[in-house]
């Protein structure tokens, strides 16, 4: 789990395989933002690289 600060977001990009971002199937080319959660949880159901972006 990354935790996220209060007042900052994460934006998230599969670059390749398949996994789940806070529970939330995403494949490659997908991308999300993560404003208001306390933190992200990443979890790999193939061989998958994510990008994850620590934003203010």
């Amino acid at each position: 789990m990354h935790a996220i600060d209060s007042g900052r977001g994460v934006w998230a990009q599969v670059s390749r395989g398949i996994g789940a971002l806070n529970g939330v199937e995403m494949r490659a080319g997908d991308g999300a933002a993560v404003e208001r959660d306390r933190g992200i949880t990443l979890e790999g159901d193939t061989d998958a690289e994510v990008l994850a972006f620590d934003l203010t």
